[in-house]
């Protein structure tokens, strides 16, 4: 048992009262939300006061204390174990009492607890929250330590219960002086608890000597009746080895009789000692007797007291008769119940049944019940050397039959072809009977197997012996069983042909019989619209169902048309004709058309952007085909002409010729007249150019249907000589090549016409024959350039003068000084003429 704290004061209305409060009745409960407990102690009082060591058998974390004021308000506590508001002994393990000089040993430490108002452990809460305690002692001699084997040198001892701990470190108490001894716990920091500072808690408890402890009777045993309390009250004293009576002892003591055992000690035998003497109130002899003797004994806690025997007594015998009440009726299935009688002696009265077969003594004296009928029970005392035979006492009662418990479960149920019936589902007698054994239950009048509610069925029972006859009614139903008729569809393209939907089908989520369904219509179409077909049930039994039908469609929808664009055959390069296209549309069903209309978009005539030519068809929708359109696209790329530059023969002084483009590739009946810009050509001739071939070109030009061909053609403008005829350079050099001839009549590389030396005078002479007649004008200049291996090498030397007409030849002296380091060689000597005109002569230079 858990007891509260050691003074639980009665509020109300929240306040606390105080002494010489006007008196009221105060009734204090115990309230759980987990389980139901029972408290003791002082729960009532006629004032205001504290009420002392109420306590509960029970004291779970939900437990409160309510107070009742009868006539005023009630109020409820606050939960016992929310607050820490006291200090008490941890009470696992406190030892009995101490052994002077021995501390208590290691299997028994001492603890100090935090608690709440009910007595439980709570745990300090908080960061760094502690409760200081300090242990002292009541003996002088008294010393604490924290160890079982430790020095044990100081009479005070500081105790802790730290943050998420109930209880403080463990200790140990040691005096060596035998005696009672008070151990004080002082809380001296509360910490956040509800302690209050200087709040105490006392454990007291026996020094005993060293050799163990004895008992000895304090109040002898008197001469007493036969089953007559003895008086006055036995007491025996819990005393140490010494001789000293220990006062804090509470071991129980046991009492037996000692010589002269025939009889039998009754009463309290066994009582826990108070302040270290148990007292014995109303022991009893049954036997008559003399010279009795009482032995105490204490075994446990050990070591076990040395026993004592008391002064010796007599016991007398006694006459006897019964006394033994009227039975009540009872019920077959009534649980055993025992039966009182009593002897004027006090001697046990035993108990028989006159009536087996109804009754029976399971016990001394607990009747059973057989069977229901009439039963006898006698009660008897048949004495013994101390008591004499009591007459026999009859009392009978009747055993009524009882009612047994008979379960019978309804149907409901969904039609399922089958035969339903009502179901027994126990049937139960009062011991544990079950079935045939109690009775049988007829429910045949409740098998039904087509649908309908049944509201009154009937069912009987037929007790066996020990039951009654019974009977009821059940509410059956077996409900119609829901079944879908499903009618198919499905949808199909238009082709021409009737199209059958998928297949009408019935089922449900339970029994269907043998039902079936047909599609109305079987077929539909041919054309292409949204049909609906219905479920069409048959079958046998059709009241025991609930049919929904649900409507199908089956669309056959509209074929989709292909339209096909076909343009003539490319490639599309402008032609100047249009291009032409032919549609067709196609269909399932058989759908097949030509010569449909074609309309043109774009242009179809002239080059364009791509898929510039567009040729469109359309099908416009009718009653089994969808529109289609078909589109097709070309592109008319432009056709090539090939560019080539005009060619010109001038003579020599000619004006520049006007260069035109020649155009090659238009389509049958187009000119040059159709571009829209021409290419623009050029020479590089221009008047007065020398005699020679001077390249023509043409770049650019545009035209929409036409595109120009790379590479452009070039042509050539060739400028022939004005003088018809050169003679040659006459004597001391002769001969003479003709440009570009550069071997001859002049010589050649290997076969210089001439040697000379070096820095000696060249005389070059010659005349020309020009348009017709003498060549008299114009500027002729000489160069000569080395060549080594028939290649030209160095810097061409320039004459420092012009040829000059004398005596109607052209003359010029070359100073050979002239070609400085050049020198010694084969150099080619060349006179360049007005008209550009060249002449060459080899000669060998030593």
């Amino acid at each position: 048992m858990k007891t509260a704290s050691p003074k639980a004061a009665h509020l109300v209305n929240g306040k606390r009262f105080k002494a010489g409060a006007v008196p009221v009745l105060v009734v204090l409960f115990l309230l759980s939300a987990m389980v139901a407990s029972a408290f003791s102690g002082s729960t009532t009082a006629r004032e205001i006061r504290l009420f002392d060591s109420p306590a509960a058998n029970t004291l779970e974390i939900k437990d409160w204390w309510r107070s009742l004021n009868y006539g005023g308000a009630s109020a409820v506590s606050s939960p016992l174990s929310s607050l820490i508001v006291q200090i008490g002994f941890y009470p696992l393990n406190l030892p009995p009492n101490f052994t002077a000089g021995v501390s208590n040993p290691a299997s028994q430490p001492l603890f100090i607890q935090t608690q709440n108002v009910g007595g439980g452990g709570e745990v300090v809460t908080g960061s760094g929250q502690v409760v200081f305690i300090q242990m002292s002692s009541s003996s002088p001699t008294g010393r604490f330590d924290n160890s079982p084997t430790g020095a044990f040198s100081g009479s005070t001892l500081t105790l802790t219960v730290t943050q998420t701990r109930e209880i403080s470190q463990n200790f140990f108490y040691r005096d060596p002086t035998p005696g009672t001894v008070v151990l004080t716990a002082t809380v001296t920091s509360v910490g956040n608890t509800g302690l209050t500072f200087g709040e105490t808690c006392t454990l007291t408890r026996s020094v005993l000597a060293v050799g163990g402890g004895k008992l000895s009777f304090g109040t002898q045993p008197t001469n007493t009746n036969r089953n007559a309390p003895i008086a006055p009250s036995v007491t025996v004293r819990v005393e140490d080895a010494a001789g000293n009576l220990n006062t804090t002892s509470t071991r129980n003591v046991s009492l037996a009789l000692g010589s002269n055992s025939g009889g039998t000690l009754s009463g309290t035998t066994t009582i826990a000692a108070v302040g270290g003497i148990a007292t014995f109130n109303n022991l009893r002899v049954d036997t008559a007797g003399n010279g009795y003797t009482l032995v105490a004994s204490s075994a446990l806690p050990t070591p076990a007291l040395t026993t004592a025997t008391s002064s010796p007594f007599n016991v007398n015998k006694l006459d006897q008769t019964i006394d033994f009440g009227k039975l009540e009726n009872k019920t077959y299935g009534d649980d055993d119940f025992d039966v009182h009688a009593s002897s004027s002696s006090g001697s046990l009265v035993s108990f028989s049944s006159r009536t087996p077969d109804v009754c029976s003594i399971a016990a001394t004296t607990t009747v059973h019940i057989v069977s229901a009928g009439d039963c006898t029970i006698r009660a008897s005392q048949t004495g013994d050397l101390q008591n004499n035979a009591a007459a026999d006492v009859d009392r009978r009662f009747t055993v009524n039959e009882a009612i047994a418990a008979i379960v019978v479960a309804p149907y409901d149920v969904v039609f399922d072809g089958q035969p339903h019936s009502a179901l027994v589902v126990s049937i139960n007698g009062v011991n544990g009977e079950i079935g045939d054994a109690v009775g049988a239950v007829d429910v045949s009048s409740t098998i039904h197997t087509n649908a309908g509610s049944y509201s009154a069925d009937q069912w009987t029972f037929l007790g066996g012996q020990n039951y009654e006859d019974a009977s009821g009614t059940v509410a059956n139903n077996i409900s119609r069983a829901l079944v879908t008729a499903t009618a198919g569809g499905g949808s199909a393209t238009f082709d021409g042909t009737s199209k059958a939907p998928s297949q009408c089908v019935v089922n449900g989520p339970g029994f269907v019989g043998d039902l079936t369904c047909v599609n109305n219509p079987a077929s539909v179409g041919s054309g292409a619209a949204l049909y609906s077909v219905s479920p069409a049930v048959n079958g046998t039994g059709l009241a025991n169902f609930d049919i929904a039908k649900v409507d199908g469609t089956y669309t056959i929808h509209k074929a989709p048309t292909v339209t096909t664009i076909t343009f003539e055959a490319g490639p599309y390069v402008y032609r100047g004709s249009g291009f032409i296209a032919s549609a067709r549309v196609t269909g399932p069903g058989g759908l097949d058309l030509s010569n449909v209309p074609v309309d043109y978009n774009g242009d179809c005539l002239n080059a364009t952007v791509p898929n510039g030519c567009v040729a469109t068809a359309v099908y416009a929708e009718s009653a089994n085909y969808l529109e289609g359109t078909g589109v097709a696209g070309i592109t008319i790329t432009k056709r090539p002409l090939a560019v080539s530059a005009s060619s010109h023969n001038l003579f020599f002084g000619a004006p520049a010729p006007n260069i035109s483009p020649i155009l090659n590739g238009f389509v049958h009946g187009e000119t040059a007249a159709v571009i829209d810009t021409l290419p623009t050509c050029s020479t590089t001739y221009s008047m007065g150019s020398p005699v020679g071939m001077y390249s023509t070109s043409c770049s650019g030009g545009s035209d929409n249907n036409y595109y120009f061909a790379s590479p452009y053609a070039n042509g050539v403008t060739t400028v022939s000589a004005a003088c018809s005829a050169f003679n040659g350079f006459l004597s001391p050099i002769g001969g003479s090549n003709a440009y570009p001839n550069i071997s001859g009549p002049g010589g050649s590389f290997a076969n210089p016409i001439r040697t000379v030396k070096l820095n000696s005078t060249m005389p070059f002479k010659f005349s020309a024959t020009c348009l017709g007649g003498p060549l008299t004008t114009g500027t002729h200049i000489l160069s000569a350039r080395k060549y080594v291996n028939g290649i030209p090498t160095g810097d061409v030397v320039d004459a420092e003068d012009q040829f000059r007409l004398t005596d109607g030849q052209w003359q010029l002296n070359f100073d050979t000084k002239l070609l400085r380091n050049g020198g010694p060689g084969t150099w080619l000597f060349e006179a360049t003429l007005f008209d550009g005109s060249r002449y060459s002569v080899w000669v060998a230079v030593r």
